[in-house]
């Protein structure tokens, strides 16, 4: 296992949950066990992190979140990779705003690995851009924000007829917004708190190759927001969500896994689709795994969150939904 190998690399030789994970990872695919209780990692994960101590229910995404920071801590590299810094023009003036903004998040990229660089940010880290611009001036300020889980609003509808799909959940996170009044920008340039918009922006070079997405169900009043969001099984092509993409870039992932939860916020039951290595989805709901013969509407009902693979094309698939 590449856990296994890459240990004697680490710069924390203390990797407690690198151990648990890959000892799951070795039951599963030593071809001798048909179901896995993992007691022994829950007691580890609760002794690691309080929050998941006991058997209440907790949040997937806070546990997928706290597992993956967790192992990249842990097989965190000593220094960064021998590699060339990216390419960047130094003629700013003949820059174009769009080529600033890659320069400034290769930069920032670059700065942010050198200080955290495993393994698991290889795979599952992207960055996005945020950009706070004056209303009064146009003055704009861009941070970069390092993710490994890209959480997702449902668009509000009060049509029941109207179908939302990811795409629109997409879209509704890279809008443009304007700040509320209690939320004014201090602008250099003004020399002031301003009223001031804010804009999220994907960059081609800064996508992960695993890509988990959060369909946020559970609002801040504790309701459980249970609106279906269709989303693609075999191809999600974020070529139209990425600003710095052009026609002739493929951006293209395919569905790996979704996470489901049925019930309310303060209770319920997860379980997982999962596209297995021989290419067939199965379904995963405690000790019991089918392969289901068709998708059930309830999916898109109930999904929580999203894995999807990046792919060069769209690749032969044997897919059962």
């Amino acid at each position: 296992l590449k856990f296994r190998r890459y240990k004697s690399e680490f710069e924390n030789q203390s990797a407690e949950m690198t151990d648990s994970v890959a000892s799951i990872l070795e039951l599963m695919y030593d071809g001798k066990n048909s179901i896995i209780t993992p007691g022994s990692f829950k007691s580890k994960l609760g002794k690691l992190n309080a929050t998941f101590k006991g058997y209440r229910q907790h949040d997937a995404e806070e546990f997928v979140s706290f597992i993956l920071h967790k192992l990249s801590d842990e097989m965190r590299r000593p220094h960064l990779d021998e590699r060339t810094s990216p390419a960047m023009n130094s003629d700013s003036n003949s820059l174009t705003d769009i080529e600033k903004l890659e320069n400034q998040s290769r930069s920032a990229l670059l700065k942010y690995r050198q200080k955290n660089n495993s393994l698991i940010l290889d795979v599952f880290e992207g960055q996005y851009v945020s950009r706070l611009q004056c209303s009064h001036c146009d003055t704009a300020s861009n941070t970069f924000e390092p993710f490994v889980v890209l959480s997702l609003a449902i668009p509000e509808t009060n049509s029941m007829s109207l179908t939302i799909n990811l795409e629109n959940c997409l879209d509704e996170f890279l809008k443009t917004e304007t700040l509320k009044e209690t939320e004014r920008w201090y602008c250099s340039q003004c020399n002031g708190l301003m009223q001031a918009s804010k804009r999220i922006s994907l960059l081609k070079d800064s996508l992960p190759h695993v890509l988990i997405v959060q369909l946020k169900r559970f609002s801040s009043l504790g309701v459980k927001i249970n609106t279906p969001v269709k989303f693609p099984i075999d191809l999600l092509d974020l070529q139209p969500f990425v600003a710095n993409a052009s026609e002739r870039d493929h951006l293209n992932y395919r569905l790996c896994a979704v996470t489901e939860h049925t019930g309310v916020c303060g209770g319920g039951h997860y379980t997982a689709y999962a596209r297995c290595i021989d290419g067939v989805w199965r379904y995963f709901n405690d000790a019991e795994v089918t392969r289901p013969s068709h998708l059930s509407e309830s999916i898109y009902t109930d999904a929580y969150l999203l894995f999807y693979e990046r792919v060069k094309v769209r690749e032969p698939h044997n897919s059962v939904i």
